[in-house]
């Protein structure tokens, strides 16, 4: 798995994310998303376009990334997941909280 972040002109954090995400890769993203919460008041979207699996270890970090973002008063959403990751924010009842379409 590789997650590398970029800072558009406006400011917004992109995060694209790429390959599986489960318990022996989410330390990766854990790593790669933790910092963001000190840009106070920043857009951070976390691209998953190039996911092939996810598991729940996965939608753990970015829960807990989703917490630490909106606590520091920025957001966080999730673009590009595709139909496994979904399904899996659904039967977790996240969907919402995490903005993800």
């Amino acid at each position: 798995m590789e997650a590398r972040t970029e800072v558009d002109a406006t400011g917004t954090v992109r995060v694209a994310v790429a390959g599986d995400v489960d318990f022996d890769t989410c330390p990766v993203l854990a790593a790669e998303l933790a910092p963001l919460a000190e840009r106070a008041a920043a857009t951070v979207v976390v691209d998953l376009t190039e996911v092939s699996f996810m598991d729940s270890s996965g939608l753990h970090v970015l829960l807990a990334a989703r917490h630490r973002i909106s606590a520091a008063g920025g957001r966080m959403r999730i673009v590009g997941a595709r139909e496994q990751a979904l399904f899996l924010f659904e039967v977790a009842g996240v969907t919402g909280l995490l903005d993800a379409a």
